[in-house]
């Protein structure tokens, strides 16, 4: 397999590995979880994580 750098083309799978680097980069490492997340469960079957309460005793005391 040839690489960019000894002249082959750059295919579909280089900018996916761009796009996830500087994703990475400039978003950080907590929207990069919440992605790969959403990703296992959609593709991987990986259970739903919990949502959080947004009313009462218990909103208060997970913030």
């Amino acid at each position: 397999m040839f690489s960019i750098q000894d002249g082959a083309e750059p295919t579909v799978w280089h900018s996916l590995s761009a796009a996830y680097l500087g994703i990475t980069v400039v978003y950080g490492h907590r929207t990069v979880r919440w992605a790969d997340a959403k990703f296992a469960r959609r593709f991987g079957g990986a259970a739903a994580a919990r949502r959080p309460e947004l009313y009462g005793r218990a909103a208060v005391v997970d913030a």
